[in-house]
Formats: structure tokens, sequence, C-alpha cells
């Protein structure tokens, strides 16, 4: 039973140039999809993304839509290290069979396979719904 869901930043939540330094734009639709999920479930944000991207999470509000927010910057550890992983599994109580962990990397995708997390490798909003509604996630 999936009891949680892992997002990963830039690429998920943000394009991909807004996690490296450019304007604070999220995509919409994905964070509306966080607020909902987290009605029913753990939601946890994994980022390889520095200090600096915690700061602007803070101020527009957007790391209160999460239940753990795990950023590289302030572990010191990256994805796809087991150890981040772990990390953020510990913060939200759960094992990685009750999660599921999204990414736009297959590197740090196959890294989450390997740990027995669910996984859903993103391409865009629509997609991400589909899969997890496929998975038997509401929302």
């Amino acid at each position: 039973m999936i009891k949680g869901i892992i997002f990963d930043l830039s690429g998920v939540l943000t394009p991909f140039e807004t996690a490296r330094g450019e304007e604070d734009v999220f995509i919409d639709e994905n964070i509306t999809l966080v607020r909902k999920l987290k009605e029913f479930y753990k939601v946890a944000l994994l980022s390889n993304a520095g200090n600096s991207f915690s700061e602007a999470l803070k101020e527009t509000g957007v790391y209160n839509f999460f239940n753990s927010v795990v950023l590289a910057g302030e572990t010191g550890i990256m994805k796809p290290e087991r150890e981040a992983f772990e990390i953020v599994l510990e913060r939200i109580n759960l094992q990685p069979e009750e999660v599921v962990f999204i990414d736009d990397s297959t590197e740090n995708i196959e890294a989450a396979k390997l740990m027995g997390m669910k996984t859903i490798l993103y391409k865009n909003p629509t997609q991400l719904k589909d899969s997890l509604f496929e998975m038997g996630v509401s929302f």
C-alpha cells in the first residue's frame, strides 16, 4: 500500500532552468497536485538543490506543502546516493515499498528502484497524474 510520495524539485516541480539559479517559477499544476496528495499521503521533497533554494521554498510557502524537505545543500548528500533516500524515508517514517518516487533522472529512478520504491520517470503533468492513478494513488 502506498503511504507516501517523494518528489524531485528540478524538472518536476520547477522547470530545469529554475533550479539552476534563474527566476523562482513553479509548475503550478504539479504544486497543486502536491497539495492534494498531502491530504491523503505523506509528501516529501528530495532534491540535489543547494541552500539558496531552501530559502526560496520557504519564502513562497511551497516548503509548507511537504511533510519533509531534504536538500543536498543541507545534508551534503546527493541523489542517487542511497543515503539521500534513506534520510527522506526516515524523516517521513516509511519503508521504500510504501512510497512512490518521482524524478526526471533515470539514474535517480534506478537508484530508488534498487531500494524497493515504486517510481515514475517524470515527463509532464498529465503523464504524472496518469501514472499515479495507475498505481492506485488517490487525489
